[in-house]
């Protein structure tokens, strides 16, 4: 995947988009929600586990 969930204090999450750091054509924040994107490859397992471990790693 090419995305990592943030967040602040408030607690706003924020979806960074990885492919912002090599390619200017993608933003760096995208608005949400993504319904497709250019630079989107079919994944492994199950994309919503890694949500879920990103998601409780940004926000504790």
């Amino acid at each position: 995947m090419h995305h990592r969930v943030t967040g602040n204090r408030k607690g706003s999450r924020f979806y960074l988009c990885g492919r912002s750091k090599d390619d200017p054509r993608f933003p760096k924040y995208p608005p949400l929600p993504v319904i497709d994107c250019k630079g989107y490859e079919p994944g492994g397992a199950d994309p919503w586990a890694r949500y879920a471990e990103d998601t409780d790693e940004e926000l504790s």
